[in-house]
């Protein structure tokens, strides 16, 4: 285009692959008295003016990127305005328009990503944090909330920084630098740690997801879960279970764990005094109904009755006739339990031998 410095246009200059991105495809709106506030939207023709004002009194190539409405729509254009230095009074300016319409389009897509990435980021309720290696060191460049508020250090703060320095405990460097190496390998990965949060030492499930896998220059992101509490119930429940399982070989009184499933007492495990006192082992009655090993054939419809009772009352409590792997009958006092008060299938019973 060709425009004097108060906006008229003075001609425009295009092809036929360009014929449509002229306004509303007339090479006639850009000649006579038609200027640039009858091509532009209002605030865009002001930039429009003073953008060919500032060409023609600095010399200097100005910049302008707009919107308009053309044959083809709506376009987004990038124009180069210089003085037109063939104009002996100088008052005339060579505007060149570049249709930049992909551009912006990938522009706005970039920034619907990004926008969507910083909500998600923010989001998650676990520790995020995004790493670049500089030499063998994951430097820190972006800390989410939960981050700063497990571990107690800002983004000002940590950015910049090797996240080792942040959070790995004493002792922990081999450990750490085991990792980096996964890390700067690309590698997608879990693994548990212990990392030193504000309130002390705590243990993390570790994600680390590489922002581009094969990329020669690692960055990562780093996703920790904190399952101190589970690690911690783990260990306690772990300990019960050792305790307990000492106490129920120890006791002299043969015991037994069944699960009922339609009235069969379906064994579980079995203590040292019953692999004595009934002369069956573990292995050869786990898994079966523990009535086919130890009840009289007469006394069938009798465990039967008990076995009913046990998906209705929390205790039991009968004199039975039992019978040893080498057929000989014993009378026991028979006691149940339930494990768990809310469930009524599995059961600890135990044979006082009277």
């Amino acid at each position: 285009l060709l425009v004097d410095v108060d906006g008229t246009y003075v001609g425009a200059l295009t092809g036929e692959q360009t014929e449509s991105l002229l306004y509303h495809g007339c090479q006639g709106a850009y000649a006579g008295d038609r200027t640039i506030r009858d091509t532009f939207p209002e605030d865009d023709a002001d930039r429009a003016l003073e953008a060919v004002q500032r060409a023609v009194e600095t010399g200097d190539i100005q910049t302008l990127e707009y919107q308009l409405d053309v044959l083809s729509g709506e376009r987004w254009f990038e124009a180069r305005i210089a003085p037109l230095e063939t104009d002996p009074g100088g008052e005339s300016v060579v505007w060149v328009a570049r249709d930049v319409t992909e551009r912006r389009e990938r522009e706005a897509e970039l920034e619907r990503k990004r926008n969507r990435f910083n909500a998600l980021f923010e989001n998650v309720v676990d520790p995020v944090v995004y790493t670049e290696f500089e030499g063998d060191k994951p430097v820190v460049k972006a800390i989410n909330g939960a981050f700063e508020e497990t571990f107690g250090v800002g983004e000002a703060v940590a950015a910049g920084q090797s996240l080792d320095d942040l959070v790995v405990p004493p002792g922990r460097g081999e450990e750490a630098e085991r990792i980096n190496a996964r890390v700067e390998d690309n590698e997608i990965f879990e693994v548990e740690v212990e990392r030193e949060a504000a309130d002390g030492l705590r243990t993390f499930n570790l994600l680390s997801v590489p922002l581009s896998p094969g990329a020669t220059e690692p960055r990562a992101f780093a996703v920790y879960r904190d399952i101190t509490e589970r690690e911690r119930r783990k260990e306690t429940l772990e300990h019960e279970r050792d305790r307990l399982a000492a106490v129920f070989d120890a006791v002299p009184h043969p015991i037994t764990e069944v699960e009922l499933r339609d009235s069969e007492p379906i064994v579980h495990s079995v203590n040292d005094a019953f692999e004595e006192v009934f002369g069956y082992s573990e292995e050869e009655v786990a898994g079966r109904s523990l009535d086919e090993f130890i009840v009289p054939d007469d006394r069938k419809a009798e465990a039967k009755r008990i076995n009913r009772l046990g998906g209705e009352a929390a205790t039991v409590e009968r004199q039975v006739e039992r019978v040893t792997a080498d057929g000989e009958r014993r009378t026991f006092l028979f006691r149940a339990a339930r494990v768990d008060e809310s469930d009524d299938s599995h059961w600890l019973s135990t044979y006082f031998d009277i």
